[in-house]
């Protein structure tokens, strides 16, 4: 079956002369749960990363160099777009483009620049409590970690003091007093530190010689999950500590991560970890809350965040289609969601997440799925379904000795789609793909036994559909199919044997054995199954006779001789008849 979307639910459709990697739609189950109730859910967003190149690029891009932001739903367009930030209801979303702090509309796609300026402005984090974004700039005459409204207005300095780094992620408390961001108290020791978001009290939580980064407060305040080097040399782990920097312990048996990103109804962890691949960008992860669970995400891809999604509303569902049987499924929308209502496309309708609707004929057919939310709210959502009816497969085999003649005259596409054929000569799971305009085959095989052949006819939707025949072959016949006697000379004589199957067709390498009164003579078939015994020496009225037909395939049946001529049954031919 085939889906076309009328909207760009996957950042896969994006139409940009460049080849994008690892960019792909997370599913419901990925990103997090729902329950059937339509209660809101934990959102993932993340950068990825792809091979932007003029003039073309390779097949595979093993060093990617630009990036966008990708969420369920939405897309940033790049090319240096990275490190997102949810607004607390998921409407719209903070992130760096070409050192700008750009803030974005998932729903509508407008952006706006709310820094505009001649400095690097890095990682915003958004407030809790969604009024303000946390970011690192360079404005000054250092690097620093500021505040700002989220119009861009209200800008101040919370700490520089050589603390910060450009590349410091700050995350906050729950109840928006606080930020714990990444920060050097002794020059070239990595730790965390916190401060409150008026700049008052800062503090370092962690003190340890090795590196402490990337910290991000749990939902419920009490815990931060960290990225650290305390418990393997050369080698970023997640940990988590209390929110005043006690309690350090390493989540699960030890996970290779950093920049981990806690999801907002608590139960999950999202980071970068090391590519599968073993290629410089990361691969984004899920784990539980404790270190357990852990989950691959997305390849080349990075700066995971999290919202609730509260108040967003994004229709969206999946379509499986069993010939007229359609399955439908609406567990990824996202919102709020009190009520799915859904237009089949051909009058009918249903309720509910996942109905299930068969249609009277195939074709194409507009489905439309409205989630209303709790206020009233809608938005629809459109997809184009073809219906597939899946091939007929038909196919007899006619057999005689050990030669067969296939065919599957009658192999259709009910939906006229166009079908590859791949034909099984008995050998099981070994095809030979057939041009569709061939509708027989002749086969001999290679020894008597009991064989099954068939067809595996598939649709360029996908569907299948065989058929077969299963057959016993013994060993095949041969006979005289001519006989002829020529006088040479005085009394000498010269014999011509054809030896032919059961289907009239030559038979070579046949030893032919005749008698001719005053002894024996054999001569051997050539390709047109011919053979010729000359200097016969023959009486008035002598004969010849075919005595025996030896062949290696092929069993003798003198009952089935003849001679077209007429000139003698097959077997014996008479001298004084010539």
């Amino acid at each position: 079956m085939r889906i076309i979307t009328d909207m760009p639910m996957s950042p896969i459709h994006v139409a940009r002369a460049a080849c994008l990697v690892a960019i792909v739609a997370l599913s419901g189950a990925v990103a997090a749960a729902q329950t059937q109730s339509g209660a809101t859910r934990s959102v993932l967003a993340y950068t990825a990363s792809y091979c932007e190149c003029s003039g073309g690029c390779p097949a595979f891009c093993a060093s990617p160099n630009a990036s966008l932001i990708v969420t369920p739903f939405w897309h940033s367009t790049g090319p240096s777009d990275a490190s997102p930030s949810w607004s607390p209801d998921g409407t719209l979303i903070a992130f760096t483009s070409d050192r700008e702090i750009v803030v974005a509309d998932v729903t509508s796609g407008a952006r706006v620049n709310v820094t505009n300026t001649a400095s690097g402005e890095y990682e915003p984090s958004w407030s809790p409590d969604g009024y303000r974004i946390a970011f690192v700039s360079d404005r000054g005459a250092e690097t620093a970690l500021y505040v700002m409204n989220t119009n861009g207005s209200g800008v101040v300095r919370l700490i520089g003091d050589g603390l910060v780094r450009s590349s410091s992620r700050s995350t906050w408390s729950p109840d928006s007093t606080v930020i714990g961001f990444d920060c050097q108290v002794e020059i070239g020791n990595d730790d965390i530190c916190a401060i409150a978001s008026d700049g008052s009290n800062f503090r370092r939580l962690t003190y340890d010689a090795a590196p402490d980064v990337n910290p991000t407060w749990s939902p419920d305040g009490q815990r931060i999950a960290f990225a650290t080097g305390r418990f393997a040399a050369d080698q970023l782990q997640l940990a988590a500590m209390n929110a005043d920097g006690s309690d350090v312990s390493r989540l699960g048996d030890g996970i290779s991560g950093w920049r981990p990103a806690w999801s907002t109804d608590g139960t999950q962890i999202a980071f970068e970890g090391p590519s599968l691949g073993g290629y410089s960008p990361p691969d984004v992860y899920t784990i539980n809350a404790d270190g357990s669970g852990m989950t691959f995400i997305v390849e080349y891809a990075g700066s995971p965040s999290w919202t609730s999604g509260s108040g967003l509303l994004v229709p969206s569902f999946t379509t499986s289609c069993n010939g007229l049987t359609c399955s439908f499924d609406a567990s990824g929308s996202v919102g709020t969601i009190a009520n799915y209502t859904w237009d089949f496309g051909d009058g009918g309708s249903a309720s509910g997440i996942t109905p299930i609707h068969t249609y009277a004929v195939g074709g194409s057919k507009t489905v439309a799925l409205t989630t209303t939310d709790e206020s009233g709210r809608s938005r629809t959502m459109s997809v184009i379904v073809r219906l597939n009816l899946p091939p007929v497969a038909k196919f007899t085999a006619a057999c005689d000795g050990l030669t067969c003649l296939f065919d599957w005259t009658g192999t259709s596409d009910p939906d006229g789609t166009g079908l590859s054929i791949w034909f099984d000569w008995g050998s099981p799971g070994v095809y030979n793909w057939v041009t569709v305009s061939a509708s027989s085959a002749r086969l001999t095989y290679p020894a008597p036994g009991t064989y099954t052949a068939g067809i595996r006819v598939g649709d360029d939707s996908g569907a299948m559909a065989t058929a077969s025949q299963t057959f016993t072959l013994g060993t095949p016949d041969m006979h005289v199919g001519d006989l002829d006697l020529t006088n040479t000379g005085q009394n000498t004589w010269q014999a011509t044997i054809a030896i032919h199957d059961a289907g009239h067709q030559p038979v070579s390498q046949a030893t032919v054995t005749i008698s001719t009164g005053g002894g024996t003579a054999s001569c051997r078939t050539d390709l047109p199954g011919r053979c010729v015994v000359s200097n016969i020496r023959l009486g008035q009225k002598g004969s010849v006779t075919v005595k025996n037909v030896t062949q290696t395939r092929f069993a003798y049946k003198p009952t089935s001789n003849h001679d077209p001529d007429g000139d003698s049954n097959g077997t014996v031919i008479v001298a004084s008849r010539q």
